[in-house]
């Protein structure tokens, strides 16, 4: 993820130089293959460049068709060969090796602000516009990579890592309760344009913002449609899934080295098995998997799988064990503090992976997304009876029974259903007695922990979900370079415009019934106990496990009763919930690690301004783009 941030004075002045140059500064970690900058009077744009393709090896950001429209952008548009050919057809001559940046630009030439109905891809880009004496930023349909901004007196700030917002003196430390109340509740935040701070705003995905002297305009230009079903033969879906799959691969391969996630399920092996495929086909050198062991003493249901899997695929694996040193206050400065509390921490398993892929290449690919994707909609059955389409609802039931072999378990009415144990209605969950009274009440936390029943879980429909579910979000915030510090973007193939709104016309059943589409473009590719393996759950949490081995920590010394953390957590009734030899539960273990990460995020996040005191960032220091 490369850096990039702007800075428009609305009030005609002169940028303060040394704010961007200490903007530029933060993001040097996210781009180490250049940094530079473009300036005219009361705008800027900066950039500092990740090489993730093998076209942004000749990227050189900020950049500009006509000196008039300048752009820096942290993108990789995908169906590139169709966006040029619609280029091509409005009389725009582009080469095939074209870069990315240059492609948006020929796009916003071409068509305005209206080019976000031409591109695809992960994308968050600044545009500034001479001739309309604004600014046009985006960011992508799923919001995989993001973009922040904030208002100041004259002035907006824009960038893909919120820290670099945070460079202006102008933008407080004054947190947002609500999004802190979120984290410590559910570990994300519910409500989509906000952050952790009162000042600075996060744009939703599939949303733009144009700036200009007067106004700022934010508005959606996507969503994920509403599902409209076209029935089509077997071999029709098969043939156009799989090459839908094919095609989200291969635009994220694009390099000379890969890294990927292996488990033995069935979302992150299939990609593993087609990025094999396609560096046959001459797509990559170096193919490089990684898998997670448990801790000793747990099920390890994955690693025999990914060894099977590699050997079949012929690509090298590293297993990383569960020997981790988990809540370890693991870092030490502002340098590499995630610019909001973060779940995921430096010393776990994930992130040591990544550091040892980031060693190898740029680009790391993850399974994140198929279970949403590629399974059944809840409520199926029911909606097709409530909507009287009674011929569908036989004709999918027949299809079923002759793909699968049996009835689908959710056919039938949920009272005609056998069940072995009766359920019960939906309970509400109590609000944490932990949480600090007078911030639970302020911030409305009771009535928020009940309305999402305690939970951050997704609903029924999943495919609309990965477009609005602040879940997806932070997890893209969580693997991006902004949060690590590690030179290593994360592509997630199944969030995939094209997947997304095709799959919006498959019937679930008996198409997406245990992801049947998947199972069956991966047979020959994959073994077959694979193929045959049922979706089998995470035997444990390492929280509880290493409690379990080696003995509760001092929790007391771990989660200190003073300092910051008392606006928001009772430590006294938190300490007593959690102490004492009773086994912890994964509420327990949630809870630990949301209060304990938190505390370690507050004793640190408000240093910045002394930390860019010492950093002696001149904007001289980088290159200007003329």
């Amino acid at each position: 993820m490369s850096g990039i941030c702007g800075y428009f004075r609305q009030d005609g002045r002169h940028i303060e130089e040394q704010v961007f140059a200490d903007m530029l500064f933060l993001l040097e970690r996210q781009g180490p293959d250049d940094q530079a900058y473009w300036q005219n009077g009361s705008v800027a744009l900066g950039h500092t460049l990740l090489k993730t393709t093998r076209e942004s090896e000749h990227e050189a950001q900020p950049s500009t068709l006509d000196g008039k429209t300048w752009l820096t952008a942290d993108a990789r548009i995908d169906g590139r060969v169709e966006l040029i050919a619609k280029l091509h057809s409005k009389d725009v001559t582009v080469s095939q090796s074209v870069t990315d940046d240059h492609l948006i630009l020929h796009a916003y030439a071409v068509w305005g602000a209206d080019c976000l109905e031409h591109l695809i891809g992960d994308f968050a880009f600044i545009l500034w516009d001479e001739k309309q004496k604004q600014l046009f930023c985006a960011t992508d349909h799923m919001g995989v990579s993001p973009l922040y901004s904030a208002q100041v007196r004259g002035g907006f700030l824009v960038s893909n890592n919120l820290t670099a917002i945070r460079a202006h003196p102008q933008i407080s430390n004054v947190l947002n309760e609500q999004a802190i109340g979120d984290y410590l509740m559910f570990r994300l935040n519910f409500t989509p344009d906000s952050t952790s701070f009162r000042d600075i705003k996060k744009l939703p995905a599939g949303h733009s913002i144009i700036v200009n002297q007067d106004t700022m305009r934010m508005q959606q230009y996507w969503s994920v449609p509403k599902p409209d079903y076209k029935r089509r033969t077997q071999a029709q879906y098969l043939e156009e899934f799989g090459s839908l799959f094919k095609q989200s691969v291969a635009d994220r391969m694009r390099t000379d080295s890969i890294g990927t996630h292996l488990s033995g399920g069935m979302d992150s092996t299939s990609i593993t098995a087609m990025l094999a495929e396609l560096r046959n086909e001459g797509g990559a050198n170096d193919v490089n998997a990684y898998t997670h062991a448990p801790p000793i003493g747990r099920p390890n249901l994955e690693q025999p799988y990914a060894e099977a899997i590699a050997q079949k695929l012929n690509i090298p694996l590293r297993v990383f064990n569960g020997k981790d040193r988990v809540l370890a206050n693991d870092i030490d400065g502002i340098a590499d503090l995630p610019p909001e509390p973060s779940f995921a921490q430096r010393e776990s398993p994930r992130f040591k992976i990544f550091a040892d892929s980031a060693s190898k290449s740029s680009s790391f690919f993850a399974g994140y997304g198929g279970d949403p994707l590629l399974s059944p909609m809840v409520g199926y059955w029911s909606d097709l009876r409530k909507s009287g389409q009674f011929g569908a609802h036989i004709t999918d039931a027949v299809l079923h029974m002759k793909v699968h072999g049996r009835p689908p378990s959710q056919m039938l009415p949920a009272w005609m259903r056998p069940s072995k144990k009766k359920r019960g209605g939906m309970q509400s969950l109590p609000l944490p007695g932990w949480l600090n009274d007078e911030f639970a009440a302020r911030n409305g936390l009771a009535d928020q922990y009940r309305k999402y029943g305690g939970s951050a879980d997704l609903n029924r429909d999943a495919r609309i979900e990965m477009g609005t579910h602040p879940l997806w979000r932070r997890i893209f915030e969580w693997h991006s370079p902004s949060f690590s510090s590690l030179p290593v973007k994360v592509r997630f193939p199944f969030f995939d415009k094209r997947m997304v709104e095709w799959f919006q016309t498959v019937p679930p059943y008996p198409w997406l019934c245990r992801k049947y589409l998947l199972r069956a473009i991966m047979e020959g590719r994959l073994p077959k106990d694979v193929l045959e393996r049922p979706k089998t759950g995470l035997p444990s949490n390492p929280l509880s496990a290493k409690v379990e081995q080696g003995g509760a920590p001092d929790w007391a010394k771990l989660i200190p009763s003073e300092g910051a953390i008392n606006e928001f957590v009772d430590i006294k009734p938190f300490l007593d919930g959690i102490d004492g030899p009773k086994r912890l539960t994964d509420g327990d273990t949630s809870s630990i690690v949301r209060v304990s990460t938190l505390n370690h995020w507050l004793t640190r996040f408000d240093s910045l301004q002394e930390y860019l005191k010492g950093s002696e960032a001149r904007l001289q220091n980088y290159k200007l783009r003329k």
